[in-house]
């Protein structure tokens, strides 16, 4: 994907559509990503494995960011050795028993690493 551009992934869940928007930074590039499995049970976990075939030119992938639709909850990433991973979450909620609650995860960032132009790898979050 060109820097900067935004790109859906469309997971079909029973009687839910999930949307997962991925970014790449390629140094102005273009990088293809697909997500694996696009289909999952409603209520049961799902591995979404992001899949980066390659950067174009001579350019490297050094960044993707991953939006997480709403009502995919417990989302967290797999780490990956060499690249730091950055989770935002929602703000807080009050609980049922009015305590704040931990708010979901809303983007996960994998930066710092570097996937040349020949070379392929797979970013994994689990929810």
């Amino acid at each position: 994907m060109r820097h900067g551009l935004v790109r859906s992934f469309i997971a079909a869940l029973p009687r839910l559509s999930i949307s997962f928007m991925a970014s790449v930074a390629a140094g102005g590039t273009w990088a293809h990503v697909v997500l694996e499995q696009q289909q999952a049970d409603a209520g049961a976990s799902y591995k979404a494995v992001f899949r980066v075939g390659h950067g174009c030119g001579d350019s490297a992938v050094k960044e993707l960011s991953v939006q997480v639709p709403p009502g995919v909850v417990g989302a967290k990433p797999m780490a990956k050795p060499g690249w730091q991973i950055a989770v935002e979450r929602a703000a807080p909620a009050a609980g049922a028993s009015g305590r704040s609650t931990v708010g979901d995860v809303v983007r996960i960032q994998w930066t710092g690493g570097r996937l040349d132009p020949a070379q392929y790898d797979d970013f994994v979050l689990l929810a």
